[in-house]
């Protein structure tokens, strides 16, 4: 079970937060560009992700969200939240937590303090002294081109960008995520675990 909720999570981890009605609204600050795709698990549709990106003073906020609902053993709810902020052409903060039935299951704090990030996940601090210019999320708002590598915002660890072609990127060496984009907007991502296969469809 606990590897099943894991690989939900990271599935739609990549990823701030934007579901009207389960917490607040966006606000409505600068020119707002927003993605919703369908979450699928064995050919049914488990639950929705949404992605939004906007300016707020000199920041870009992107902020996305999903629900999922797996019959397994009973059923489980899983609900997922992320925030980052970048200033430039470097992310500053992101906050990123998992929800299980309701129940916080899991968070990662990333925030630039100076010239290094502290990162704490699930309690456990760690430090990096490397410059973060792209992450997972900004994926959903187009391919990451001449990119070889980006910030999972959930792990706070950067993961691998290999092409396949020129619409299709892996992401990460080990349970790899597959980015498939149709000019230069991203219509599919396929996530293989040793357990479970997920995809989310735009």
């Amino acid at each position: 079970m606990k590897a099943l909720l894991w690989v939900l999570s990271l599935l739609v981890g990549p990823f701030v937060y934007a579901q009207r009605g389960v917490h607040e609204e966006l606000p409505s600050i600068g020119k707002e560009a927003g993605e919703a795709y369908h979450i699928i698990f064995k050919n049914n549709k488990v639950g929705s992700y949404e992605v939004k990106r906007y300016q707020q003073g000199d920041s870009t906020v992107y902020r996305s969200s999903s629900i999922s609902k797996v019959r397994f053993i009973g059923t489980v709810s899983v609900k997922y939240e992320l925030k980052a902020i970048f200033k430039g052409d470097r992310m500053v903060k992101s906050v990123v937590k998992s929800y299980r039935n309701g129940k916080l299951n899991s968070e990662t704090l990333t925030e630039l303090e100076g010239a290094y990030y502290t990162i704490v996940k699930d309690g456990k601090k760690s430090s990096l002294h490397e410059a973060i210019k792209n992450s997972v999320v900004q994926l959903y708002f187009g391919p990451p081109n001449q990119t070889e590598k980006v910030f999972s915002e959930q792990e706070g660890a950067f993961r691998s960008v290999k092409p396949i072609d020129r619409s299709t990127f892996q992401v990460g060496k080990t349970n790899p995520s597959i980015f498939r984009y149709s000019g230069g907007i991203l219509e599919r991502v396929d996530v293989s675990f040793t357990l479970a296969k997920y995809s989310i469809i735009k």
